[in-house]
């Protein structure tokens, strides 16, 4: 079961209308930081909720803009179609939620051609002990590049192509390519780093 359970107000989908990215925010209620041993998306209605993107958002003092507060958004989770599982951490490995996070969902509605639907959103967080503090072992160089690479299959082969003669590119339509690339990372001290360079 989890921890905690973060639901987006309601939101009207109706029929036959445009696709909406709404992104409601909503406040996590910790008194402390956590670490997060697994997250969930669990949609109210699968039907219209095409994806869910889930951010952790702040603000910070942004020394480089006279000391004015800068958003930071950090990604926590996401699910699409088709994906029921959520994200899983091993030992030694967790994602922070700060107390002072609120959660952002960016919610990808796809309508019904003939339905309306409210859908209701939740986000399903499960922490490890206040005490808990991950082990850090991934390491890269300074100037280390890392590229992400994907492939669209737009040919008569891809069985749920709908068209193969259409021409795709990236967009945010459900009949665009939708691919995201990103990765996790870890911050680590200039001690850890020397530390875990004398290891290799």
């Amino acid at each position: 079961m989890p921890d905690l359970v973060v639901t987006s107000p309601p939101v009207v989908v109706p029929p036959n209308s445009i696709e909406t990215y709404p992104e409601p925010e909503m406040e996590t209620g910790l008194t402390e930081d956590r670490y997060i041993k697994w997250i969930q998306v669990m949609p109210g209605e699968s039907r219209v909720v095409h994806h869910v993107l889930v951010y952790a958002v702040r603000d910070e003092e942004d020394e480089s803009a006279g000391g004015g507060p800068r958003g930071v958004r950090e990604l926590l989770a996401n699910r699409a179609r088709g994906d029921f599982v959520g994200d899983w951490f091993e030992d030694g490995y967790a994602r922070l939620l700060r107390k002072e996070d609120r959660i952002r969902l960016q919610l990808h509605y796809l309508p019904d051609d003939e339905r309306s639907f409210t859908d209701r959103t939740s986000v399903g967080i499960k922490f490890y002990p206040p005490s808990y503090e991950p082990a850090y072992v991934v390491t890269t160089k300074a100037g280390t590049v890392m590229h992400v690479t994907a492939y669209h299959d737009n040919s008569a082969a891809n069985r749920v192509n709908p068209d193969p003669t259409a021409a795709v590119g990236w967009g945010q339509r459900t009949i665009d390519e939708m691919n995201i690339g990103w990765l996790d990372y870890f911050h680590i001290s200039e001690e850890e780093y020397a530390a875990l360079q004398a290891e290799e």
